[in-house]
């Protein structure tokens, strides 16, 4: 059975929440590490950013891997506005696409590395509380 339910909506939610996210990192904060072993706070920025700009261009019919998941040569105060214009342009792609042309639904696969134990990296069991980062509401480290 496939889903045809349009993940646009969920989609823009999470942009939003996302973004209030972004914008309490600080400066101060890039180099603090996170969760997942192999990212600190701006590469994790930037996998974001990157992630956002290959959403944008599957829906405006180009391949995801045309791009690499990551956003290069942001300087340290211009996360924010990195996401908000890659937000806007992946936003603006699947806002055309329509169920005559093709379902929303039909061109995302979501792909997510696991870690031996199932679940995505640096996501915690439950037996493995993620502790808050001082001052960045939604960072959590382990």
């Amino acid at each position: 059975m496939t889903d045809t339910t349009d993940p646009r909506p969920l989609h823009r939610r999470a942009i939003a929440q996302t973004e209030s996210i972004v914008a309490a990192v600080s400066p101060g904060q890039l180099d603090l590490p996170t969760p997942c072993p192999e990212y600190d706070v701006r590469a994790l920025l930037s996998h974001i950013v990157g992630g956002l700009n290959r959403v944008a261009i599957v829906g405006e019919g180009g391949g995801a891997l045309a791009r690499p998941a990551r956003a290069d040569g942001v300087p340290d105060d211009g996360w924010l506005a990195a996401y908000r214009t890659a937000a806007a342009r992946a936003i603006a792609a699947w806002a055309v696409i329509s169920a005559s042309s093709r379902s929303p639904a039909s061109c995302i696969t979501i792909v997510t590395p696991c870690s031996a134990s199932g679940r995505p990296p640096g996501v915690p069991s439950n037996d493995q509380a993620a502790e808050p980062v001082s001052g960045s509401p939604g960072l959590r480290r382990r």
